[in-house]
């Protein structure tokens, strides 16, 4: 998958790129922020075969649209309703996102007072943390032994 600034989501699959036309292109003011952030599920199945053998589940974010889930191995996309405390009028911002071992969602963004990261489980969205505002979450990493512990870098800072 690459998230391109200005023509959208793209996924190589078969020796050749095609655009997937599900994610819109990603809308900000700066080129900084235009961008489609992807995330694949390494616990959702198996589809296809060969060289189109891919993963089931796969999350894209596009910078001023939102949030979209694929379970079709990147095939089509839908919409997912952000959480409730996501800044209204905000464009729908990411900073980063991540899929963890067990499968689960976790992406950070500013809600204008302080950077949030929240998780997704079975559909439903929990806050799991609050940064300070000066700190933009550029990366999230988790330890793949310890679900429970993961690192935060942010915008010119040490880790968090």
């Amino acid at each position: 998958y690459y998230g391109s600034s200005s023509n959208g989501l793209w996924r190589y699959m078969s020796g050749a790129w095609a655009q997937i036309a599900s994610v819109p292109v990603a809308t900000a003011a700066n080129s900084e922020n235009r961008s489609i952030l992807v995330a694949v599920d390494p616990t959702s199945a198996l589809i296809g075969s060969g060289a189109t053998l891919r993963r089931s589940r796969v999350w894209a974010s596009s910078f001023g649209n939102g949030l979209y889930e694929s379970t079709d191995g990147g095939d089509t996309f839908s919409a997912v309703t952000m959480p409730a405390a996501f800044p209204a009028g905000s464009g729908y911002g990411h900073w980063s996102m991540v899929v963890d071992n067990s499968g689960e969602l976790f992406i950070a963004f500013n809600t204008g007072a302080n950077d949030n990261l929240y998780r997704r489980s079975g559909g439903a969205w929990t806050h799991v943390s609050s940064i300070g505002s000066s700190r933009m979450v550029r990366s999230l990493a988790f330890d793949p032994k310890n679900a429970n512990r993961f690192v935060a870098l942010g915008s010119g800072s040490a880790p968090m």
